[in-house]
């Protein structure tokens, strides 16, 4: 990450530069923006490097994101889609219980008929039954016996998949899956794609679940590199059969099939009332119901962390860009007025010098009037003035503005001169050096009213000092 950013600190100059030599073709907008940063590269630079960290920092997120969903057996996303509803059978609430307990039969019964009758109310098809795979009454130590599912294990580190759904054809046929389409000999359906090529796996009873974690893997118990198909058309919540074996593995492996839950799934997003009902009536009945929870999808975090970053991306581009107009707003407003003063003609140094003084705490106005020049002298010399002060420079007031030759050697003049004196930025005192460093009318005015550049560079030096100052006691 440090190598990273060091990288864009060092490159981003460079490649301001070569942004703005391409500015021409871009939006007025645009090109204003990328002409500022190219100017203030020493400052932009910096701002691109902490763009690049934003941008790095959300690929990163992604990047861990993508890690951690991509572990097939420690299988994580949404627990079901927001149409889905799951009701449990008494005795089988995987929050307080060992799933996959039996039911008593009368129980069982009621459960059916209220699941029955929460579908009808959601407009959603008859119920579907989930049923888990278990070995029965099995003793482990320090627990009472009980009904054990088996599961996928990992040979490496002993990680578990989830529970054993069952393939039976109800569940198959409710999503869509034919038999035709399950290959001879599956032990195992996943819609998790990654699955199917880990090795190093047994599909296992809740029976070897209870043996020592060295037992090898006996026939009965233990299906060693079990056939595993992905699915695309299984569901692809927690909570949900995302994973499900096969009859002829459940008979592999001598275990009972148990009515676990109900799957409800209704036509449209299931609202907060029809949960709150639902979950009312499984009061009633002693079990409890689920529905989607808050965990995010790695498309959703993906999608997340990408518009977070390009928003912090471009809220530091923004702050830059104002930050650097906002230090240049002085300039452009005596650039607008100076227009003002002209029109309709182009923009002449003597309506540049005139309209410095429409920024009164401006570095240029006050080292004019440092030089005992009055406003009426200024414009008797220059033969232009007073200019009206415009509050706001926008683009549409700069489009207005027609510079003529004489002010475009006295900007370019500035220029140099921000540039002799190290500064990284232009402001109305470079265009008062800018006026007095090109040959013209205009500066034979000021040199005829005791300003000659020399005394003027004096002045703006001790009015920049005065101002760093006063900065620094505050």
């Amino acid at each position: 990450m440090l190598a990273c950013e060091v990288a864009a600190a060092l490159l981003a100059p460079f490649i301001v530069d070569r942004l703005a030599r391409l500015a021409w073709r871009a939006p007025l907008a645009s090109r204003l923006a990328l002409r500022d940063l190219a100017r203030y590269r020493s400052r932009s630079g910096a701002a691109l490097a902490a763009v690049s960290f934003a941008v790095f920092i959300a690929t990163i997120a992604i990047l861990i994101a993508s890690i951690r969903y991509d572990d097939a057996l420690d299988y994580i996303a949404p627990n079901m889609a927001a149409n889905q509803l799951v009701i449990y059978n008494p005795g089988n609430d995987p929050t307080q219980y060992q799933p996959g307990q039996f039911t008593p039969a009368a129980k069982l019964a009621a459960t059916r008929r209220q699941a029955e009758a929460t579908a009808a109310q959601l407009h959603a098809p008859a119920p579907l039954e989930l049923d888990l795979a278990v070995s029965p009454n099995v003793a482990q130590q320090g627990l009472p016996t009980q009904n054990v599912y088996g599961t996928i294990l990992s040979l490496h580190n002993r990680m578990q998949g989830g529970l054993p759904w069952v393939a039976t054809p109800a569940l198959l046929k409710a999503f869509g899956i034919s038999q035709g389409e399950v290959k001879p000999g599956a032990d195992v359906l996943t819609v998790r794609a990654l699955l199917p090529s880990t090795g190093g796996l047994i599909l296992v009873s809740g029976s070897y679940l209870a043996q020592s974690p060295n037992t090898p893997c006996p026939a009965g118990m233990c299906i060693q590199d079990p056939v595993i198909q992905e699915v695309s058309k299984l569901p692809s919540g927690t909570s949900v059969p995302n994973t499900v074996i096969t009859e002829a593995a459940v008979r592999a492996l001598h275990e009972t099939v148990v009515p676990y839950a109900w799957l409800i799934q209704a036509p449209s997003a299931i609202t907060p009332a029809q949960v709150n009902a639902a979950r009312q009536a499984a009061v009633g009945l002693g079990t409890t119901i689920q529905t989607k929870s808050g965990q995010l999808s790695l498309g959703e975090i993906s999608d997340g962390a990408t518009i977070g970053g390009l928003l912090l991306a471009l809220g530091v581009l923004a702050m830059t860009v104002g930050l650097i107009r906002g230090e240049t707003v002085g300039d452009l407003r005596t650039l607008a007025a100076a227009g003002q003063l002209a029109a309709p003609d182009p923009v002449g140094s003597a309506h540049l010098a005139a309209a410095l003084l429409t920024e009164p705490d401006a570095v240029a106005a006050k080292a004019i009037a440092a030089a005992d020049v009055t406003p009426e002298r200024l414009y008797a010399a220059v033969g232009a003035g007073p200019a009206e002060r415009v509050e706001a420079a926008g683009t549409a007031e700069l489009l207005d503005v027609t510079l003529g030759e004489s002010a475009k050697d006295a900007l370019k003049a500035g220029l140099k001169s921000a540039l002799r004196l190290g500064h990284n930025y232009i402001g109305t005192e470079h265009l008062l050096l800018g006026l007095l460093s090109s040959a013209g009318p205009v500066t034979d005015a000021f040199a005829g009213l005791g300003l000659s550049p020399e005394r003027a560079e004096e002045l703006i030096a001790a009015e920049l000092a005065g101002f760093q100052a006063r900065k620094e006691a505050n």
